[in-house]
């Protein structure tokens, strides 16, 4: 204990120490070392175990100490190869302890404040293992005077009491970097003595609701017995006890603690009759730690993408659970080993639109190949359903593949929309090189290439594979892109050689492009492809006379101009009859009509038909917005902003399933990352059951990406549930700011 608490402690009784005392005792204390309350971190080692080879005689350590007793203990554990050891410890004064022996040694004492100097000698002929066991007082923590015996009562002040101040490994990366089965060697630690069976020593952990506490017995010359007390401003009740039995070493050595109401307490006591020391460690971990947005969340979705190979955290129950999100996507093969201190769960999904558990662990240690699905963009490790408090830590090793330098297998389809290529890689250089595998059950690696801005001369796309001979080839795309749907193939190029050194090229406009690589091959092989963009060859013009007829082309000029304008007078002249009001006309009002019908009928996971639903939307994109809205009537809900007008029509609400027809049309603003939500009314929770075109959903919420400027998005939404109606609500951001778009009044559907 420090000076602070040794004079708080010394004025209750001042008034009846004579003057004499007093001054003795001032003396004494100013003689103390200067410290603090609280124990330090220190690379003060209470346990080693130190390895012997033949031909080595001596082993030694110097330790700084303050007047203090001291215990050490040296163990072979050895039953053949244990030789006579001499153990000796020699304190600043001269002053010597030793003793010898072959399998168990202790040497015990007081020492003078100084250098200490540990040795053990042999005759060293054999290889041999020692583990040494030692409690000493350095000159700046543990116990200093005799810590109080007894916890304060409820509410009682606690000031003079000693407080561990501790501290954890912090975030998952840098606990991930430790051995979890043993407490950190780099924890504060606290050390003390108990004179008899009568003595005891109490001290109060600074922890905080939440956290998980490790309580390292480190080294203890008597047989030990700890208590753990939680103590509020109205109650004290004691949580746990052990007993640890000296000279036994398969025993439990560390206590892992939750921090709930109140304030955790220590209580140390011996059971046996005789004096002794003890030595202990103590680190505080908490939650707020784990990740740099706080605890580790429980759900995948909002889980940290960790990049490391090894982490580790921590669970107690109040903690939902904590996952981690790998850098990993479709067929990905992940090799998870892993290690609990207590009994959980351990999930591993993965993500194919929704999150889908793949695995389910319940070992307490263990490795498994975590293989992700085929199309899964996303994958994860969950650890719950702990009953205790738990310490978890888990190492990850990538085995591939990594198509195009990203986790996980390239896609094996062409895309037909935006919503396709999330996650998506897009090339885009003057020249690069792209490596991935392939082979097997993977024919197929698509690849998002697009040309750079600002050079409209190079135009030539060339790529060249670099594989084993016959084993794949290579080939170009052109996509006309310029929509959010219905991406189609303008031409494309294969290469005619398969594998080393095949080549191909294509002249590609302005826009992304793919590029394709395909296999039959049974076995997987690796690929380079070293692509880049140039202009392409030219003839070159011949010089000649030119002659300049321009003076002859006057007339001809004014009649193409009267012709090119004719039909603009024409719709001027039908403009201003019509009086500037949009008029349809009747195959359009019909062609409107049938949209309508299609989209309502319209089954996508009809086999005869499959397109049916997605071909109907790209027509409605294509249709005048102004004519829509006349024809089709009066929206289920509008809501228009400055920089969007959102509609949605009712198709069909029919035993508790409701099909819906959604459109938006945007401005001058872009809206990233947007959603849109069904938030029930009068009713249970709606559940998207379909989108088309294909988008991401999870319960009442779909996510529909990115929207760009001056374009218009169509979809037709399946929900299912009870409830007599919703409220819409747009979320996503725009230039850069979330921005939430929400009808004034809710939308009440109709059964038919």
């Amino acid at each position: 204990m420090n000076h602070s608490k040794c004079r708080q402690m010394c004025r209750a009784h001042v008034g009846r120490l004579t003057l004499p005392l007093v001054i003795a005792l001032l003396m004494l204390l100013s003689g103390l070392p200067t410290v603090t309350e609280l124990p330090q971190k220190e690379d003060f080692k209470k346990v080693d175990t130190i390895l012997l080879s033949s031909g080595d005689m001596l082993w030694s350590q110097n330790l700084t100490v303050r007047q203090s007793p001291f215990w050490i203990s040296l163990v072979c554990p050895s039953e053949s190869n244990c030789e006579e050891l001499n153990l000796t410890v020699t304190d600043s004064s001269g002053t010597s302890y030793s003793t010898t022996g072959r399998f168990h040694l202790i040497l015990e004492g007081n020492l003078s404040a100084g250098i200490v100097t540990m040795e053990a000698t042999r005759v060293g002929i054999t290889n041999q293992e020692l583990i040494v066991n030692h409690v000493f007082f350095d000159d700046s923590t543990g116990e200093f005077i005799d810590a109080p015996s007894q916890i304060p009562n409820p509410s009682e002040d606690s000031s003079s009491w000693p407080l561990i101040e501790m501290s954890g490994c912090g975030s998952l990366l840098h606990c991930g970097e430790l051995d979890r089965a043993v407490i950190d060697s780099g924890s504060v630690w606290w050390n003390g003595s108990l004179d008899d069976s009568a003595d005891s020593d109490s001290f109060r952990l600074n922890s905080s609701d939440g956290d998980l506490v490790e309580v390292g017995i480190i080294a203890h010359s008597t047989d030990l017995s700890i208590e753990i007390w939680s103590r509020t401003n109205d109650d004290l009740q004691l949580v746990t006890q052990e007993q640890f039995i000296s000279g036994i070493t398969n025993q439990t050595t560390r206590l892992l603690l939750e921090q709930n109401e109140g304030e955790l307490w220590v209580r140390m006591s011996t059971f046996s009759s005789d004096a002794g020391l003890y030595s202990l460690r103590f680190a505080q971990h908490s939650q707020s730690d784990e990740t740099e947005f706080g605890d580790a969340t429980s759900e995948p979705w909002t889980a940290p993408t960790i990049p490391a190979t090894s982490v580790s955290g921590h669970l107690t129950n109040g903690d939902d659970g904590d996952t981690i999100r790998l850098e990993a996507s479709s067929r990905s093969q992940i090799s998870v080993d892993w290690w609990l201190s207590g009994s959980a769960d351990i999930y591993f999904q993965a993500r194919l639109g929704t999150w889908n558990i793949v695995q389910h662990e319940m070992n307490i240690t263990g490795s498994v190949l975590f293989v992700v699905p085929v199309g899964a963009d996303a994958a994860s490790i969950t650890i719950n359903n702990s009953s205790e408090p738990l310490i978890w830590k888990i190492s990850i090793t990538n085995n591939g593949p990594n198509d195009g330098g990203v986790p996980g297998d390239a896609s094996d389809s062409h895309p037909t929309g935006e919503a396709d290529t999330l996650g998506w890689t897009l090339l885009q250089a003057e020249s690069s090189q792209t490596s991935g595998s392939i082979g097997g059950s993977d024919i197929r690696d698509v690849y998002l290439i697009s040309r750079e801005e600002g050079f409209p001369n190079r135009s030539w796309l060339t790529a060249t594979i670099e594989a084993d001979p016959g084993s794949c080839s290579i080939k170009l795309v052109e996509m006309n892109t310029s929509s959010y749907i219905g991406w189609q193939t303008i031409s494309w190029n294969l290469s005619e050689m398969q594998g080393q050194q095949a080549n191909v090229g294509l002249e590609l406009p302005h826009g992304r492009h793919l590029m394709v690589v395909e296999s039959n091959s049974e076995d997987e092989v690796e690929y380079t492809i070293d692509w880049s963009w140039i202009t392409p060859e030219s003839e070159d013009i011949e010089d000649g006379e030119w002659v300049d007829y321009s003076s002859k082309m006057n007339n001809f000029y004014i009649i193409v101009a009267i012709l090119l304008l004719s039909p603009w007078i024409l719709i001027a002249y039908w403009r201003w009859k019509s009086g500037g009001e949009l008029e349809l006309e009747a195959h359009e009002k019909r062609r409107l009509e049938r949209l309508r019908e299609r989209l309502t009928a319209a089954d996508p996971t009809n086999e005869r038909d499959p397109h049916a639903l997605l071909h109907a939307l790209e027509s409605l994109a294509d249709t005048n917005w102004e004519a829509l809205l006349t024809e089709w009537g009066e929206p289920l809900v509008r809501h228009t902003t400055e920089s969007l007008d959102l509609v949605i029509w009712e198709l069909s609400n029919e035993d508790n399933r409701s099909s819906l027809t959604v459109g938006l049309t945007l401005l001058n603003e872009e809206w990233t990352l947007a959603a849109i939500r069904f938030q029930a009314v009068e009713g249970s929770e709606w559940n998207v059951s379909s989108v088309v075109p294909d988008s991401l959903f999870d319960g009442d919420e779909v996510f529909l990406g990115d929207l760009k400027p001056k374009s218009s998005r169509f979809l037709r939404i399946d929900l299912e549930g009870e409830a007599k109606g919703f409220d819409l609500i747009l979320s996503g951001l725009v230039g850069g700011k979330p921005v939430a778009a929400v009808p004034t009044k809710a939308a009440l559907l109709e059964e038919e």
